[in-house]
């Protein structure tokens, strides 16, 4: 008796563990995940909103780089990922945003920022969106075409990284390559 009452308890452990409603650990930090010396577009899941719909956060993470101006462009497959909003991250510290969503239907979405000094946060804009059938068939992609430091250089276009896919935002694990 007491056995089975060991073995019930730790499958109510295991499975509190395992439940969707509690965020997995980190697995990794954003900035462990770009190169040194470099800058990435990161594309993160954060939350499933009802159904089929999701929030996505844009991040620019830059690794060892005081980013001071960026600007780029997120494609999706319209067909497969049908956004709903786009909202810009907070300005702090006399940054500027802009996000640039008049193109949704054809997949594009621009986006800049500049800030006197290096910009407070990595999160560029979120997106909410309705995802018809996988994640993966949405095709989210960013890239950056430009990235200035806050001493005015120019961050080399070699050191401009494409986003690899699609992290899951509580655990930074890859959902979608």
């Amino acid at each position: 008796m007491i056995k089975h009452r060991v073995a019930l308890a730790a499958l109510v452990c295991v499975a509190a563990a395992c439940s969707e409603d509690q965020p997995a650990a980190r697995i990794a930090s954003p900035v462990t995940m770009v190169p040194p010396g470099s800058v990435q577009v990161l594309i993160q899941q954060d939350r499933t909103i009802r159904g089929d719909s999701a929030v996505f956060i844009v991040q620019i993470v830059p690794n060892g780089v005081p980013v001071a101006a960026y600007q780029g462009e997120i494609t999706f497959s319209p067909s497969a990922l049908q956004v709903m909003s786009v909202r810009a991250a907070e300005s702090r510290d006399g940054e500027y945003r802009v996000v640039n969503s008049e193109q949704l239907k054809d997949g594009h979405i621009r986006f800049a920022v500049f800030a006197p000094e290096a910009i407070a946060s990595t999160e560029a804009f979120r997106i909410v969106a309705h995802v018809n059938g996988t994640l993966a068939a949405a095709n989210l992609v960013g890239g950056l075409d430009v990235v200035g430091q806050a001493d005015g250089a120019a961050v080399g276009a070699s050191q401009l990284r494409r986003s690899v896919g699609v992290y899951d935002a509580n655990s930074n694990a890859l959902l979608v390559p």
